[in-house]
């Protein structure tokens, strides 16, 4: 399994009317491998499409779900003998990946508004190849909670 780690992203995008947005998001996740010397990480490139009700008040409840790619990059340090100097490799591998997103934000301002946002991210099980050894990863999970914050041009 994966040890907890972070997640940084930002996303830029379109309102294309009072309840529909389009958004293009990247990023980088970051998890340690539980029980390896070595860690996940990836690069996704999304495409989501955005559901929210504005509410006079100032609060936005949304919702998101979305698609495209992500670069995974697997990283392993070994040591083949106790006495022997570590060895580390990296591999990549461009993979299939989906999110899901959810949350509520404050608007602050005419451009600035803040909140939480949870994330499901998901991408397909990518294929590394270190050390002479090809492994076919899972199909990966990450769950993302934290603040959001969106200002408008």
């Amino acid at each position: 399994g994966l040890d907890p780690g972070f997640r940084v992203s930002a996303a830029g995008g379109f309102i294309l009317n009072d309840l529909l947005s389009l958004e293009v998001e990247t990023g980088f996740v970051f998890n340690n491998l539980g029980g390896f010397d070595g860690w996940l990480g990836h690069i996704p490139i999304l495409g989501s499409l955005v559901f929210r009700y504005e509410c006079e008040c100032g609060w936005t409840p949304f919702i998101g779900v979305g698609g495209g790619g992500a670069l995974s990059i697997f990283e392993e340090t070994v040591r083949f003998t106790p006495t022997s100097p570590s060895e580390t490799e990296t591999d990549t591998d461009f993979v299939i990946a989906w999110q899901g997103q959810a949350g509520l934000r404050y608007q602050v301002n005419e451009a600035l508004s803040v909140g939480f946002l949870y994330k499901y991210f998901g991408t397909d099980g990518p294929e590394i190849d270190t050390f002479g050894f090809t492994r076919d990863i899972q199909i990966n999970h990450n769950h993302y909670v934290g603040l959001h914050l969106n200002y408008r041009f």
